[in-house]
């Protein structure tokens, strides 16, 4: 059974190398999640077949943002554009800060 996400409130929280294949993200709220890694799908299985997250918009992917050096991966076929995507030598300062959110100068 795949997770549903459906209108989850992941404001600021850190999905990193998340594995999401198959969920249903319909409404969820992704202002300044951290989505460095993660995988948008899972796959191949058994039987060929790829399962890829469920109604995520651009618009969703917008809010979040992930390290330029460990991007999200999304299937092609989705037809989505990775998050904003963060330089990772802000990374120590980031980290040094114990910060939430979007990295400063991101």
């Amino acid at each position: 059974m795949d997770a549903s996400l459906r209108d989850a409130d992941l404001t600021l929280a850190v999905l990193v190398q998340a594995a999401l294949g198959g969920a249903d993200m319909t409404g969820a709220n992704l202002e300044k999640t951290d989505l460095s890694g993660a995988q948008f799908c899972a796959g191949p299985f058994v039987d060929g077949s790829i399962r890829c997250v469920q109604n995520l918009t651009q618009a969703q992917l917008d809010q979040a943002w992930a390290w330029s050096d460990l991007p999200p991966v999304l299937d092609d076929q989705m037809g989505l554009s990775l998050p904003r995507l963060c330089n990772p030598a802000l990374r120590s300062a980031y980290m040094a800060a114990n910060a939430r959110g979007v990295p400063e100068g991101c």
